[in-house]
């Protein structure tokens, strides 16, 4: 009787895990087996709180000749204006990305296939001391490496073992399976086959009440964080793109007027600008291999009316999907808009292409003395102009 029923349990417990393996693999909440094609969703998941596991695999699908690679300021980049008609490209950005998490994911793409070139979207935040590590939802045994050891290898086998468990046999992804098919919530993103992603907002949300979010959240972020900058892993990362005869461009991600204004009511501003300065002389070390390239010298972008139609800034930081198509077009050379200064720069110019910006930032209050009173009101600083 008792083998009866632990026969009949361990039958009943096995076909149950089989249900929620073939449930989960058909469903595929995070997007791990699209080249099997059995099951079209009709609403996508939502990827953004998975894409650090779903990006990975979707950079061995493909095999990418280039790569973006980047923040979420990076994710509406499209990738397809820098390869040619026989060549891949993929957006691997990731939000809230380190620089070692974007040279593990370099390395990553260039084990899978040799790359020709990768874009390097930078923010700030990625410099400070303390933050070049890998953050907690990042595995890194799961990327590939040119040259690994035996540890490595078995680490690597075994977290991708451990990727197809939870990925077809865990309380997490039944759950995801079963809101991706039966639970009609609107994503809040959309998701694309090349890696961009971009946000779902519209109505009283866009424009305005973002801008104040994003401002006072830059503002609170440089008031409270004044360490020093650590260039170690940008150099680790161009030294490996020259070793590998990879070419890299650099993009200073932009900030909007408005954004930069919050910087300076900080007492920040110095830092902001001497950031840049170091990337461009870090990066000038490389210079037969990498570029760099910004845009905050261009007045009819970061200086656009904050209201509910911007055309190149969602909130003040992250910009809209046309906006990166417009910026990809002047990297590749092709179709640049007029209204987009896109900056090449060295040690050589650099410092009037600050000055430039400084001045941008500085002649807000005037040029844009409404939205600069909004800032100063969000911020609580109507009696300052500035610090």
């Amino acid at each position: 009787m008792y083998r009866t029923y632990l026969l009949m349990s361990t039958v009943f417990a096995t076909l149950l895990a089989l249900m929620v393996v073939v449930f989960c693999f058909f469903v595929d909440p995070y997007n791990l087996y699209p080249s099997l094609n059995f099951y079209e969703n009709e609403q996508e998941a939502d990827l953004f709180y998975h894409l650090r596991l779903h990006k990975p695999y979707a950079m061995e699908a493909l095999k990418p000749d280039h790569l973006i690679v980047g923040s979420s300021r990076s994710a509406r980049l499209p990738p397809d204006s820098l390869a040619a008609n026989d060549e891949q490209s993929y957006n691997a950005a990731l939000p809230g990305v380190t620089l070692r998490e974007i040279r593990l994911l370099v390395e990553h793409a260039q084990a899978i296939k040799p790359l020709k070139s990768v874009l390097i979207g930078i923010d700030y935040y990625m410099f400070r001391q303390g933050y070049s590590s890998i953050s907690a939802h990042f595995e890194a045994a799961r990327l590939r490496k040119i040259q690994p050891t035996i540890k490595q290898n078995l680490a690597h086998y075994f977290q991708r073992f451990e990727d197809n468990w939870k990925s077809l046999l865990s309380v997490d992804a039944l759950i995801n399976a079963w809101e991706t098919l039966y639970v009609k919530v609107e994503s809040q993103r959309n998701y694309k086959s090349d890696g961009t992603w971009e946000a779902n907002v519209d109505g009283p949300k866009r424009g305005t009440w973002l801008f104040s979010m994003l401002v006072k959240q830059k503002y609170q972020d440089f008031t409270q964080k004044t360490d020093q900058l650590d260039m170690a892993e940008l150099n680790a990362l161009l030294k490996f793109c020259d070793d590998h005869d990879i070419q890299a461009w650099v993009l200073i991600s932009p900030l909007h007027a408005s954004v930069m204004n919050s910087v300076n009511m900080a007492g920040q501003w110095p830092q902001y600008i001497d950031w840049q300065r170091q990337v461009i002389q870090v990066s000038s070390t490389y210079s037969n291999s990498a570029r760099v390239f910004a845009l905050e010298n261009s007045p009819n972008l970061v200086l656009e009316a904050i209201d509910q139609d911007s055309r190149f800034f969602l909130d003040g930081v992250h910009y809209t999907s046309q906006a990166g198509r417009q910026i990809m077009a002047c990297l590749a050379g092709s179709d640049c808009d007029s209204t987009i200064n896109l900056a090449t720069l060295n040690n050589t110019n650099s410092t009037p292409y600050l000055d430039a910006v400084t001045g941008i930032m500085e002649n807000y209050r005037h040029s844009n003395a409404r939205d600069f009173a909004r800032v100063q009101k969000w911020l609580d600083l109507s009696a300052q102009a500035g610090r």
